[in-house]
């Protein structure tokens, strides 16, 4: 039983504090968490900006759904916002789990409105439900504050 212990006490991830180096896996969600972040600064500030594919996109979606101008703004600001709290990882959670919700709508949008394949949102999607998995203990810390304090 001795054996067991010491085996799980050798694989879990390194605490911040010991100073030792990141697991793969480790590793690897930080690289993942990096990449989306970039992504959605990039994205979100194009859709801010309003290119003209966007606008036009979200010109069907507006026209469609009689969702005003507005939506564009919101989106391309939810992108930066999450891109920025992904980057902590204190907060890498909730990034993660607002930039669900854009890429939900986003699926949504694609499917219902667009008629076109939703192959980038849903990408993004599941990637950051991995991050968002990653992070269930501090999302559930979360979750707790807000729900004593609401």
């Amino acid at each position: 039983m001795t054996s067991l212990n010491a085996t799980v006490h050798t694989t879990a991830l390194p605490s911040r504090s010991t100073g030792d180096a990141p697991s793969a896996a480790s590793a690897a969600l930080r690289i993942l968490q990096i990449t989306l972040a970039a992504v959605f600064v990039g994205a979100g500030t194009l859709t801010w900006q309003g290119t003209p594919d966007v606008m036009a996109q979200f010109g069907v979606i507006e026209h469609t759904t009689g969702l005003g101008a507005w939506i564009r703004s919101a989106t391309g600001l939810l992108e930066v916002i999450g891109s920025v709290l992904l980057c902590a990882r204190a907060s890498a959670g909730v990034g993660a789990v607002v930039l669900s919700a854009v890429m939900t709508g986003a699926v949504a949008a694609h499917v219902l409105v667009l008629r076109t394949a939703p192959t980038m949102p849903a990408v993004l999607l599941a990637a950051l439900a991995v991050v968002a998995y990653a992070h269930r203990a501090s999302l559930a810390v979360a979750a707790a504050f807000l729900e004593r304090n609401l």
